[in-house]
C-alpha cells in the first residue's frame, strides 16, 4: 500500500513537471484571415495540427474543430493553438459560401510569406520563442487609404510575457509608440490605426522584447496612394508598347462634379463625365520619352482638384526593321535586303545560309551586299537565309525568310499564309524530356536524336523547356507552370544545353518545334506577383484578364482569383489568363517567342491552350498580331494550335482564313479513334468531307499524345493498333507520335492515365519487338514516297479545297467489310494501303479502280507492265493492266500492307536501329524459324505470341494445358514468310475462361517446331 503511494506519488511529480517544461516550451499562435467575398459564412484554419481541418475530399464540416470565430469588428476570423518551440506546421484557410458548407475553397495564407511550393503551397509556419505574425499591411503592397490599420500577430512562451511598455512600433524610421493601449491580450495581437500618411512609400518596424530578455524584429513596406483623386496606375520608365490603358479613380463622395479631364502634358486633353466613387480607364497613344497625365475635376462650385501627375516612359524600338524580298529572273534568284531604321541611320547587312538548306549556297555567308544574286537551285526543297542588320549605334536585328523549289523546278516565294515545303511533309515526334531518358534532361536526349532520325521523323515537338513553379515531375507540373519566359528550368539543364539540342537536331536535317503557353502565366510569375500584390495599382495590372469573357471553354469554366485574376477553373489558379487585348501585354509575350526564334534557332512554336486567347479576343489582337511578328523574325517555322481543328467555325484559326496558325488539331478523330473504331467512321473523320480550310492549312492527327491515355492501353492490344495507326500515317494531314509510342509504353500498365502518358521511356519494352518496326516503316514509307505526304489541293482552282477537288485519299472497295483501303495518287508513283481490322486471317479482294483516279505520265495502258511493290512486306512484282483491276492479297489478323503503283521497282530503304528486349538489329526479312516469349509473362488476361517464318508454309499456334490437353488452336493455316504477332484472350476453343496456372504454347512450321511455357493468373 505504502508502495502504491510512493508510485502514484512519483507518477504525479512527473506529470507537474512536463507540464511546467512544456509550458515553459510552448507559444499560443492566434491565426488571422480576412474574408475574401461578402459572402463568407464560416472560415477554418486547417493544418497539420488538426488532421487538416479534418476534411473529406477537401470539404470540412461546419462544426470542425478548425473552425475559426469571426471577429466583426476587426473584419477578420482568428483561431489560437498551441505550439511547441521549433515545431514546423503546414496549414491553409478554408471558406463556406452556404449554411451547408457545399460550396467552399482552399486558400494560401496571403500574410505569410512561407510557402511550400512543393506541396499545394501550404503555408508554413516554425514556432520561435518569440514571433511576429502576420504583418498587415502585407510588404510591397499598394494602400489607397491613407490612414490604414497595422494588425500583426505578436507571441511569446507562456512563461515569459510581452513588455509593453518596451516593444516598439516605428514609422518611416521614427518612433510612432510603444505597444501599450494596442495590444490585444486575448488575441494575442496588435492593433493600431495609423496616423495620416502621405502618398508615396512608408515603412512600419515592429520592435518586440520579453520580460526574459528575448527579442524578434520584423518589418513592411507599403505604398499610400490616396486622395480625392488618384491613379491606379502607377508611373513606369519602360512601358513595352505605344498604346497603354491607364486607370485613375475620383472619390469626391461630397461633390457634385460637373466636368472632368484627363489630361496629357504637353499634348492633348481628353474629357469624361466624372461621379464619386468611381474608377475610370482610358487607352492612351504614347510618345517617345515621357509622357505626363493628370486628372482634373471641376465641381458644381467651380471648384477644380487634381490628382498627382503619372509619369509614363516610352522608347519605341531602336532597332532596324529588316525584310528580305525575293525575285526570280530567268534562271537565278535574287535577293535583296530591306531595313527602315527608326533613327534613320546608315546600316550594314550580312548573310547566311540556314542549316537546314537541302545544300549550302556558294556566295552566301559572309556577304555584306544589299542585293545577291545566284543560280537557282536544282534540288527541290526549301532554302532560308539570315539576314542580320546593325545600324550606326550598334542596334542589331534579324530575319530569316525562304522560296521553295518544287519537284517540278517550280520557284514558291512566300506570302505570309504560305508555309514552307517541310511543314506540309511534316512527320511528328513529341519529346517530353523528363520521361525520355532515365536523366531526365536535355544534354541526355541529343544521342537519342538519332532514333528520331532513322525512325523516319522529321519534326521534333518538346514539350515546355522554360522554368516553372516547383520542381518538373511526371504527374501534373510537366511544363506549362511557366515562372521564366526567358530562361531553361534548372531541372533540364541550362540554355546552352538546349542550344546544343537544337543546332544537333539541325545537324541530322531534324526541325525543332517548342511547346508555350500563349493562355496563361503561373500565379508565381514575377509579373503575376505584382499583379496579386498590388491589383490595380500594378503597373502590368492589364497583362491579366480580370474579367469573364462569354466563349466556350471546352467545359473548364472561368473562375476568379481570390487576387481578382480569371484562370480557367478547370486548370486551378496556378495558371492565370493572359490579356492579349492589351498592347503591352501582346508585345511583351511576343518579345519572349522572338527571342526564342533569333537566340535558340527553333523552327516553330505548339501553342498550348490556343483557343483561349483565339476565343477571348479573336483575330485581330491574338492571332494575326502573333503571326505576323514571329514570321517577320523567321519565315520558315511551323505554328501548331492546341485547337479544334476541324468543324463549322475552326477554319478561322488558319492563317489561309486569315487566322495565325498552319496546324490545328483533329479532336473528331482523335474521338473517333478512342476505342477501336468502325471502319466507315474513321474513313468519315479522315476524309473530312475533302474539305480543307487552305492549301496551307492541316490538321495534326494522332493516336495519343501526353494529354491522352495510351492507346494501347485504352485498345488492351498491341495488334489492333496497327491498322488504325497505319491509317493515320498514310492518309492526308500531319501525323504525330509522341514518345514512347512505338515501344508499346501503356501496355499491361496499371495506376493513373498519367503515370501511363509520363512514365520514363522503357527502351527494352516487349511490345517495342512489334511497334518499333511498324512505326519505322510507316515513317519512312511517308518519307521516302511522297504519294502518302500528299495533302489535298484547290486542283479546280475555284479557291476553296471541297469534294468538287481531286480526291487525293480514295476509298476503295474491298471484299470484305473487315477490310479498310485506300488510294493515295501520284505521278507514276501510286499509293495503295490495306488494312486488315479483324481478328479473322484470310485472302481478300480489293477493287483498284485505277482509271478513276491513278496518275500516270502517260495513258494507262493494259499492255504495259507495271511494279506492285509492297513496301511494307519488303516485295516487288509486275502485272499488266489487267492484273491490276483487283488485288487480292492475304492478311493475317490486324496486318496491313502499304503498296506503290509504281513504273519502276521499289523497295523501302530501312536504316538500322535497335528496339527490340535483346538489342538486335529488326529483321525485315526473316531468315530463319523463331519463337519468342510471351508478353506480358505472367498475364491476365490476355497476352501476345510473336513468332518468325522464314518461307511460305503451312503453320499450327496451339495452347496446351499442363495435362498436356490441347485447349486452343490460334493458328493453323497457310503463311507467308514474315513476324507475326497473335494476341491470346484466355479462353479455349469452347469460349471458356482458362483458369490460373501453366501452360505450353507450340509452333509448327515445315520442319520447325518449338514449345514454350507461359503463366496465366486470373
Amino acid at each position: 500500500m505504502v508502495l502504491m503511494k510512493k508510485f502514484s506519488l512519483s507518477i504525479l511529480l512527473t506529470f507537474l513537471i512536463y507540464n511546467m517544461l512544456y509550458a515553459q516550451d510552448s507559444v499560443t499562435v492566434t491565426f488571422r484571415h480576412y474574408p475574401t467575398r461578402d459572402n463568407v459564412v464560416r472560415a477554418f484554419v486547417p493544418g497539420t495540427f488538426n488532421n487538416w481541418g479534418p476534411n473529406s475530399n477537401g470539404q470540412i464540416s461546419s462544426d470542425a474543430p478548425s473552425l475559426m470565430t469571426d471577429v466583426d469588428s476587426l473584419g477578420f476570423y482568428v483561431k489560437s493553438f498551441k505550439f511547441q518551440v521549433g515545431q514546423t506546421a503546414q496549414y491553409k484557410f478554408h471558406e463556406h459560401y452556404d449554411q451547408s458548407g457545399s460550396s467552399w475553397q482552399w486558400f494560401t495564407d496571403p500574410l505569410n510569406p512561407r510557402i511550400n511550393v512543393h506541396d499545394n503551397n501550404n503555408s508554413m509556419l516554425t514556432i520561435e520563442k518569440v514571433m511576429i505574425f502576420e504583418i498587415s499591411p502585407k510588404n510591397e503592397t499598394i494602400i489607397n487609404n491613407s490612414r490604414p490599420q497595422l494588425t500583426a500577430g505578436v507571441f511569446s512562451r507562456e512563461d515569459d510575457p510581452i513588455l509593453l511598455d518596451q516593444s516598439t512600433i516605428y514609422l518611416d524610421d521614427v518612433l510612432l509608440t510603444t505597444f501599450e493601449g494596442y495590444y490585444l491580450d486575448e488575441l494575442n495581437l496588435l492593433s493600431i490605426q495609423l496616423p495620416e500618411l502621405a502618398n508615396g512609400i512608408h515603412k512600419l518596424t515592429i520592435n518586440l522584447f520579453t520580460q526574459q530578455g528575448e527579442s524578434v524584429k520584423d518589418s513592411t513596406s507599403f505604398t499610400v496612394i490616396a486622395g480625392e483623386i488618384f491613379f491606379f496606375t502607377p508611373s513606369c520608365d519602360s512601358v513595352f508598347a505605344p498604346v497603354k490603358t491607364i486607370r485613375w479613380r475620383v472619390n469626391m463622395e461630397s461633390s457634385t462634379l460637373n466636368s472632368g479631364t484627363l489630361k496629357q502634358l504637353d499634348l492633348y486633353p481628353l474629357t469624361f463625365n466624372p461621379s464619386p466613387n468611381t474608377e475610370f480607364s482610358q487607352s492612351v497613344s504614347l510618345i517617345h520619352g515621357w509622357n505626363r497625365y493628370l486628372v482634373s475635376v471641376t465641381d458644381d462650385r467651380g471648384i477644380t482638384t487634381e490628382s498627382d501627375t503619372l509619369k509614363l516612359f516610352y522608347v519605341p524600338e531602336q532597332k532596324p526593321d529588316p525584310r528580305i524580298v525575293f525575285e526570280q529572273i530567268t534562271d537565278k534568284m535574287s535577293m535583296t535586303a530591306v531595313a527602315n531604321d527608326p533613327q534613320g541611320e546608315q546600316v550594314n547587312f550580312i548573310w547566311s545560309n540556314q542549316a537546314t538548306n537541302p545544300f549550302q549556297i556558294q556566295g552566301i555567308d559572309g556577304a555584306i551586299d544589299q542585293t545577291i544574286e545566284f543560280d537557282t537551285p536544282s534540288v527541290p526543297g526549301d532554302y532560308s537565309f539570315k539576314l542580320e542588320v546593325t545600324d550606326a549605334s550598334g542596334n542589331i536585328n534579324s530575319t530569316v525568310n525562304f522560296f521553295t523549289v518544287t519537284p517540278d523546278s517550280n520557284i514558291i516565294i512566300p506570302s505570309i499564309k504560305t508555309v514552307p515545303q517541310w511543314v506540309k511533309d511534316a512527320q511528328i515526334y513529341c519529346i517530353f524530356f523528363k520521361a525520355f531518358t532515365p536523366a531526365g534532361i536535355i544534354s541526355s536526349a541529343i544521342d537519342s536524336l538519332h532514333h528520331i532520325k532513322n525512325m523516319g521523323f522529321d519534326v521534333v515537338w518538346v514539350l515546355p523547356v522554360m522554368d516553372v513553379e516547383g520542381d518538373i515531375d511526371q504527374g501534373a507540373n510537366v511544363g506549362y507552370n511557366i515562372i521564366d519566359f526567358y530562361n531553361v528550368d534548372p531541372n533540364y539543364g541550362t540554355n546552352e544545353d538546349f542550344k546544343r539540342f537544337v543546332n544537333s537536331a539541325h545537324e541530322l536535317g531534324l526541325r525543332v518545334i517548342l511547346d508555350v503557353t500563349p493562355n496563361h502565366s503561373s500565379r508565381s510569375h514575377p509579373i503575376a506577383l505584382d499583379v496579386r500584390a498590388k491589383k490595380k495599382f500594378s503597373r502590368y495590372y492589364e497583362f491579366f484578364q480580370h474579367e469573364e469573357i462569354a466563349h466556350n471553354t471546352n467545359g473548364l469554366g472561368q473562375c476568379v482569383s481570390r487576387d481578382g485574376i480569371v484562370y480557367y477553373c478547370g486548370f486551378s489558379d496556378a495558371l492565370l489568363n493572359w490579356n492579349w487585348s492589351d498592347a503591352e501585354a501582346r508585345q511583351y509575350m511576343i518579345d519572349v517567342y522572338t527571342h526564342w526564334l533569333r537566340e535558340y534557332d527553333i523552327d516553330g512554336f505548339r501553342f498550348d491552350v490556343y483557343w483561349g486567347p483565339h476565343r477571348r479576343y479573336g483575330r485581330q489582337d491574338f492571332d494575326r498580331p502573333l503571326r505576323s511578328a514571329l514570321r517577320a523574325a523567321k519565315a520558315d517555322i511551323m505554328l501548331l494550335a492546341e485547337t479544334h481543328g476541324t468543324g463549322a467555325g475552326t477554319e478561322l484559326i488558319y492563317a489561309d482564313q486569315n487566322g495565325g496558325v498552319d496546324l490545328g488539331y483533329d479532336w473528331s478523330l482523335k474521338d473517333a479513334i478512342w476505342s477501336y473504331p468502325s471502319i466507315n467512321n474513321l474513313n468519315s473523320r479522315l476524309y473530312n468531307s475533302g474539305y480543307r480550310p487552305g492549301e496551307n492549312s492541316f490538321f495534326l492527327r494522332f493516336l495519343e499524345n501526353h494529354d491522352e491515355d495510351r492507346v494501347v492501353y485504352r485498345y488492351n492490344s498491341i495488334e489492333k493498333t496497327i491498322p488504325v495507326s497505319t491509317a493515320i500515317f498514310m492518309a492526308t494531314g500531319i501525323p504525330l507520335l509522341y514518345q514512347g509510342q512505338e515501344m508499346g509504353m501503356g501496355y499491361g500498365m496499371s495506376g493513373s492515365k498519367d503515370y501511363r502518358a509520363r512514365a520514363t521511356i522503357n527502351w527494352k519494352n516487349p511490345p517495342a519487338r512489334v511497334l518499333a518496326p511498324h512505326y519505322h516503316k510507316l515513317a519512312q514509307i511517308r518519307a521516302q514516297f511522297p504519294a502518302f505526304r500528299r495533302q489535298f489541293e484547290d486542283t479546280n482552282l475555284d479557291g476553296s479545297i471541297n469534294s468538287s477537288d481531286k480526291n487525293v485519299q480514295q476509298r476503295l472497295n474491298a471484299s470484305s467489310t473487315a477490310i479498310y483501303a485506300f488510294a493515295r495518287p501520284y505521278p507514276d508513283q501510286n499509293g495503295i494501303v490495306v488494312m486488315n481490322f479483324s481478328n479473322q486471317s484470310g485472302e481478300f479482294e480489293v477493287d483498284l479502280n485505277l482509271d478513276y483516279w491513278a496518275e500516270f505520265s502517260e495513258i494507262f495502258s493494259p499492255e504495259k507492265r507495271y511494279y506492285l511493290n509492297n513496301l511494307y512486306q519488303g516485295t516487288s512484282e509486275q502485272r499488266t493492266g489487267p492484273e491490276l483491276e483487283k488485288l487480292n492479297i492475304y492478311l493475317n489478323p490486324y496486318q496491313v500492307a502499304v503498296f506503290s503503283l509504281s513504273l519502276n521497282e521499289e523497295y523501302l530503304d530501312l536504316p538500322a536501329i535497335f528496339v527490340d528486349v535483346q538489342k538486335q538489329p529488326v529483321r525485315e526479312k526473316p531468315d530463319h524459324y523463331e519463337l519468342f516469349d510471351n508478353y506480358p509473362n505472367p498475364f491476365n488476361p490476355t497476352t501476345i505470341i510473336e513468332y518468325r517464318i522464314a518461307e511460305a508454309s503451312k503453320t499450327e499456334l496451339t495452347i496446351y494445358n499442363i495435362q498436356g490437353q490441347k485447349i486452343r488452336t490460334l493458328v493453323n493455316s497457310g503463311q507467308n514468310a514474315g513476324q507475326y504477332r497473335v494476341e491470346w484472350d484466355g479462353l479455349t476453343d469452347q469460349g471458356v475462361r482458362a483458369a490460373s496456372g501453366l501452360y505450353f504454347y507450340k509452333l509448327q512450321a515445315k520442319d520447325f517446331v518449338d514449345c514454350r511455357k507461359m503463366l496465366l493468373l486470373r
